[in-house]
């Protein structure tokens, strides 16, 4: 038996803070009072006022942190006790997380959109002291905790607070001198919890080692475009371990800038006068704006069609790996870069790369943005590594890839092709979960559940998922199983199989139930009253689910899943991949339409 391959990224940082700055023996909190010391008056966190943005300075942001962290003591919230916290993105959400972790606390984040029995279960997991929750969720919080029978302190992020809760400002304006006692790095920071869509959600307990050691890599990946004075636009989930540590901590850690979006509706706008450096994107946000380019450019004109046409094939080719042309090279310094600059204009036209992580980027994506000079990076992460583990270095981009071990971390394929993990990036455990996270680290490696190679250059290629997850390009990880039964709960439904890996919605293949099939074989009834019947069926389900779980598509099939026609094991298993073989046209169908 072979050794299954080993790839581990060494060395440090060439110039501005290298590693051990970065690794206070304090943790996050001692880090960002560190940094409030160094730029001062410099702008830190941006919200939106008005018409434009307006800035927290990094001085008036460590007063606010630290008038949180008092307040939070006065609460009686003392090292170790957990905070949950229970916002839309916002100012204020940064501002509490350090708060939390400057009373020596640990973070609890409640995503906006989880269901309410979600957070029942989370809350009967954490056991939390205190709760700093938004306006806007503060109805549903209440009512949650009340059936949860919690009943701790809690504070809401209004003008004016309901019965039982203290305001945010009255909390933030806590008067007391700033901490100076901050633990060690491998206290616990916070609890990220698992999606629970396969069961109890789980706590992920990342330590601050863990989460600075991907700002860490993040410095190291990033020192090629600069490390200081970066300018990061956040609008991905705060409560998401991505955002959490790639849109909020990192920068934080290398002193730049983050502009605070308010939401979808405004983004575009936003984004144009953040003239953000770094943008941390999901797949499918990058989808979304290669579509709105090329449906902007249907309606210029045709020599503007044809100038950005050869700009995209000669980028592309070079994105592949390909080596330009003298031609190609004089048109790229002179026609190819005023379309590269037009381009950049809808992102700001500060932009020096894209981290893309979450969900598998289409290499098409890839190639259009790096063909058209704006470097997109992909990733790859887990929350049990808080998440980093893999990024694309700059000039090593290749679609289909997502890079080599970040700095310090090293990747290993098993036997059975299972991707492996060790670093100080991975996570301490499962909150109260020893059986769980013995499975998760046995051999002292964290074992993802995927099934990767790796391949010459060091690149580490995800090929298959050895659970059935779905993870959706809005970086949701979904588990099909709880979905599918509540689809065959209904009795117009036979069998059903979700898809929906990489979409930006969930879709499913149904078999109607023996009485339709027979009636439709039979000229009884039309293909049309069936679909009826069944989507009425599917709506009754979704209305019991949250939005990122419920089944915007579906295709009918009138040929069931059999063992004799190889689409189920002996054991009457679903095999995923002998359906989504069989039916790939139609499954493509349900993602793109057309």
């Amino acid at each position: 038996m072979t050794t299954p391959p080993l790839q581990t990224e060494t060395g440090l940082i060439d110039g501005v803070w290298p590693e051990a700055a970065l690794l206070p023996p304090g943790g996050i909190a001692q880090l960002f009072f560190q940094r409030a010391r160094e730029l001062g008056p410099r702008p830190f966190l941006h919200r939106w006022e008005g018409d434009g943005w307006a800035a927290w300075s990094w001085t008036e942001t460590a007063a606010r942190v630290t008038g949180v962290a008092r307040g939070l003591m006065a609460h009686g919230v003392q090292p170790g006790d957990r905070v949950l916290l229970v916002a839309e993105n916002r100012v204020e959400w940064q501002v509490s997380a350090l708060g939390i972790m400057a009373a020596r606390a640990i973070t609890v984040p409640l995503s906006a959109t989880a269901t309410a029995d979600d957070w029942r279960l989370i809350i009967a997991s954490a056991e939390p002291r205190a709760c700093i929750v938004s306006a806007r969720l503060a109805k549903k919080f209440r009512e949650v905790a009340a059936a949860a029978g919690w009943g701790g302190p809690r504070v809401e992020m209004a003008d004016t607070a309901s019965a039982g809760a203290g305001t945010w400002s009255e909390l933030a304006a806590t008067p007391g001198a700033e901490p100076t006692e901050f633990g060690t790095l491998d206290d616990l920071c916070c609890l990220i919890y698992t999606s629970g869509t396969g069961g109890t959600p789980k706590g992920v307990e990342q330590t601050h080692r863990n989460v600075l050691w991907n700002c860490v890599g993040a410095a190291r990946n990033l020192a090629p475009y600069g490390l200081a004075g970066n300018r990061f636009l956040s609008f991905l989930p705060l409560s998401h371990t991505y955002e959490h540590t790639a849109g909020f901590i990192s920068p934080m850690a290398l002193g730049g800038e983050i502009f605070v979006s308010r939401g979808p509706e405004h983004f575009a706008r936003e984004l144009r006068l953040a003239a953000p450096t770094v943008l941390i994107v999901v797949p499918r946000f990058c989808e979304v704006m290669q579509q709105r380019i090329e449906t902007g450019l249907a309606r210029k004109s045709a020599l503007a069609r044809k100038l950005f046409a050869v700009t995209d094939r000669l980028g592309r080719h070079v994105a592949r790996g390909g080596r330009p042309t003298v031609g190609a090279r004089l048109w790229s310094a002179t026609v190819g870069r005023v379309v590269r600059r037009q381009l950049a204009a809808h992102f700001g036209g500060a932009l020096k790369a894209m981290l893309s992580a979450g969900a598998p980027l289409r290499a098409d994506t890839a190639e259009f943005f790096n063909g058209m000079g704006l470097a997109l990076h992909e990733a790859y992460g887990q929350t049990e590594a808080a998440p980093g583990i893999t990024m694309q270095r700059r000039g090593a981009i290749r679609p289909g890839t997502v890079g080599p071990a970040m700095h310090g971390v090293t990747v290993r394929i098993a036997d059975d092709g299972e991707v492996l993990v060790q670093g100080p990036n991975v996570m301490r455990g499962y909150w109260r979960e020893p059986a769980a996270t013995a499975a998760a680290l046995a051999g002292g490696w964290l074992h993802t559940g995927d099934i990767g190679r790796i391949e010459a250059d060091g690149a580490l290629v995800i090929v298959d998922r050895k659970k059935d997850f779905l993870k959706t390009a809005g970086a949701d990880m979904i588990a099909p199983q709880p979905i599918e039964l509540a689809l065959t709960g209904e009795p117009e439904i036979a069998q059903a199989m979700l898809c929906g890996e990489g979409w930006a919605h969930l879709g499913a293949l149904v078999v109607p139930d023996v009485a339709s099939r027979e009636a439709l074989a039979a000229g009884k009834t039309t293909a049309a009253a069936v679909e009826k019947r069944v989507q009425a069926a599917v709506d009754r389900v979704n209305a019991r689910l949250s939005a990122k779980l419920r089944v915007r598509r579906i295709a009918l099939l009138t040929e069931p899943f059999t063992v004799e026609n190889g689409m189920l094991t002996g054991t009457l298993k679903v095999r995923r991949r002998v359906v989504l073989e069989r039916h790939k046209i139609v499954i493509s169908a349900l993602r793109d339409p057309g």
